[in-house]
């Protein structure tokens, strides 16, 4: 058991269900996308306080996050206009799609760097796309996202947290800072 974990995830869990409570409506595609990230951080919590059976789910929906939610959130943010990111079943499809190349990828050629360059590439798209819109709110979003996976690939410490409470605490508040 790992309460620090746990309570990092479950912060990133609120996060993602207040997003989706407010995003559903009006924006599928940012709702789709932090619905499936904050799932995953769901059952992170029961992960990290002693529930082994959810390891293996939620490692599978981590996966799922990195390679197909935050790359949904991206087209989401950078183009609001795509049927991904206004309609239910572009969203639904999209994430569908990505997940199928993440899991083709990374658990069936073993290709666990795609775990890693997609999450990157899906954050620098969206401060790039923060920075052509020349919005504060979202531009400190997206560093934040960006700083966070930087820290976490550098496997870096930052106030006696570990690198996956800031994954999770710097997450949550990216996507509040991105998505509200």
């Amino acid at each position: 058991m790992n309460t620090g974990y746990a309570v990092s995830d479950g912060v990133l869990a609120l996060a993602c269900l207040f997003i989706v409570l407010c995003a559903a409506k009006t924006r599928p595609g940012v709702a789709l996308a932090c619905g499936a990230i904050g799932l995953a951080a769901i059952l992170g919590v029961l992960r990290f306080s002693g529930v082994a059976e959810a390891t293996g789910a939620h490692r599978f929906l981590s996966l799922i996050g990195s390679t197909a939610a935050l790359p949904l959130l991206a087209a989401s943010l950078v183009w609001p206009d795509s049927k991904a990111a206004k309609t239910v079943r572009g969203a639904a499809l999209s994430l569908l799609a990505g997940s199928a190349i993440g899991i083709a990828l990374v658990a069936g050629a073993g290709f666990a760097l795609w775990g890693q360059i997609v999450p990157a590439a899906s954050a620098l798209a969206i401060l790039a796309g923060a920075i052509g819109r020349r919005a504060v709110r979202p531009i400190a979003g997206a560093v934040m996202l960006v700083a966070t996976f930087g820290l976490v690939a550098g496997n870096l410490t930052l106030g006696g947290f570990a690198p996956i409470e800031i994954l999770h605490y710097g997450m949550a508040l990216a996507l509040l800072l991105l998505c509200l």
